[in-house]
């Protein structure tokens, strides 16, 4: 009988994804000519090439290795429309950044559309500039050719297939040589539900970092209640010399499914630095991939994931060790509770001729409730013997000991609990070099963790 029903699970679920490839097959067909840079060869081409994929492989499944804990059965069933970009929407309040960071300068999409109404784009510092990807398509599409579609990897899976077929819009971000952008620049993505329909945004980010420029980008999802799909990539060129840091805050809505990754390209003596906080959506999946392609590139790659109630938070990271004397650091932890589930795949590759490759891999894992769940799985592939590379993953619970030590100071249990979680994710927090961000964050999950009790953090 067990036997059966997993045969009969398996079925329906194959079933599910088909009619999902079907859908976004049609939708690609039928928006096609109404997509931002038809005209352009190179963007033509690599609309075609997402095309190719999604018809290929489907949407992925649990028989893909790197799927084998995220069914996507439920979300791939659903019809996701493309609503019109909206006048007047006000952003949502986020409960991770204060008021001062959101008044800095904001590049806001609304539905997957530039909102000029809602950015705030003037008194940026001298050699950056920043426009919509489907207005730099139609007047300067030179901008982001040698970057569009070269960095990401549109042959993954289905959904990075969806993506550059149907991408609309989204930021470009441009930091000439020498070129200094301290204080990150917002790129706010706001989803707002149809009331009938389930809608969706489909948006492509790049950002070049040209020889010596150095920047920061925060890039934060939003949506308000309601069925809504995000499916965004961002493509980050690093440049030689040149230091781009990613900040990453996905806090959407409970009914919310979203897909995206960030894909960098670092070049000799570039840094590429990238941080996540993920508490939001349904059913959400993150990726980072990172390509070390010139000697002496470097990546940090942090994150942290959160998943409550009913929530599947999906983390994937894959760092390419290309050539030599290139160095990478993870570090990602994961917090899961009530009936959450996390999942954290981290891949390292170290090329044959990648010699003096210093890689350092860490995933950690908190459950707070018997029902808690994660999956993690730390790989190494090391095709070179000349390098120092180490991974590991653990899952556990609090250190019964700690509490039972900040219970005779007084503590109580829930106090202690909740002081002894914010000291495990504050590690990752407190890695994020712009210091009124990382002090925001350190605020907000204060707050979440340890509500108003009057314990010091």
């Amino acid at each position: 009988m067990t036997t059966m029903v997993t045969h009969a699970k398996v079925s329906a679920s194959a079933d599910a994804l088909a009619r999902g490839r079907a859908h976004w097959l049609q939708r690609a067909g039928v928006e096609a000519k109404s997509l931002p840079g038809a005209a352009h060869g190179f963007v033509a081409a690599l609309r075609e090439r997402g095309r190719a994929v999604l018809d290929v492989r489907g949407l992925p499944s649990r028989r893909d290795d790197d799927w084998k804990y995220t069914d996507l059965a439920d979300v791939a069933d659903v019809p996701w429309t493309r609503p019109d970009g909206r006048e007047g929407v006000t952003v949502p309040t986020s409960s991770l950044l204060d008021d001062a960071l959101r008044a800095g300068p904001a590049a806001v999409f609304v539905n997957g559309v530039f909102e000029p109404s809602l950015s705030r784009l003037q008194g940026l510092p001298r050699g950056v500039r920043v426009l919509p990807l489907a207005v730099a398509l139609a007047e300067a599409p030179e901008l982001v050719e040698s970057t569009l579609g070269r960095v990401a990897q549109v042959e993954v899976h289905g959904l990075a297939g969806i993506n550059a077929a149907m991408f609309r819009d989204g930021a470009v971000v441009l930091l000439e040589r020498g070129a200094v952008l301290d204080a990150p620049l917002h790129l706010v993505h706001v989803g707002v539900p149809l009331a009938s329909a389930a809608g969706s945004a489909v948006v492509r980010n790049v950002i070049v970092a040209a020889e010596g420029a150095s920047g920061s980008v925060l890039e934060h999802h939003l949506s308000l209640p309601g069925a809504w799909m995000t499916s965004v990539v961002t493509e980050v060129s690093v440049a030689p010399g040149a230091r781009v840091v990613h900040y990453e805050l996905e806090e959407e809505s409970p009914r919310a499914f979203h897909v995206g990754s960030v894909e960098a390209r670092v070049e000799r003596d570039g840094r590429f630095e990238s941080h996540l906080v993920a508490v939001g959506g349904g059913l959400a999946r993150r990726e980072v991939r990172t390509a070390l392609v010139g000697a002496g590139a470097e990546c940090v790659i942090n994150g942290l994931y959160m998943p409550r109630v009913a929530q599947h938070l999906d983390c994937f990271t894959s760092i390419e060790h290309r050539v030599a004397h290139c160095t990478s650091q993870q570090l990602y932890k994961g917090v899961i509770a009530d009936d959450g589930r996390g999942v954290w795949t981290g891949r390292v590759l170290v090329a044959e001729n990648a010699q003096k490759t210093s890689a350092l891999q860490t995933n950690m894992n908190l459950l707070l409730s018997e029902k808690a769940h994660v999956d993690t799985r730390p790989q190494l592939e090391i095709y070179a013997d000349d390098v120092k590379c180490s991974h590991g993953a653990t899952v556990g619970r609090l250190d019964a000991d700690a509490l039972f030590y900040l219970r005779t100071r007084g503590i109580d249990e829930a106090a202690a609990r909740s002081l002894l979680t914010f000291a495990f994710v504050a590690e990752v927090v407190s890695a994020m070099p712009f210091a009124p961000l990382r002090q925001s964050l350190e605020r907000a999950l204060a707050t979440g963790l340890l509500g108003d009790r009057e314990v010091a953090v």
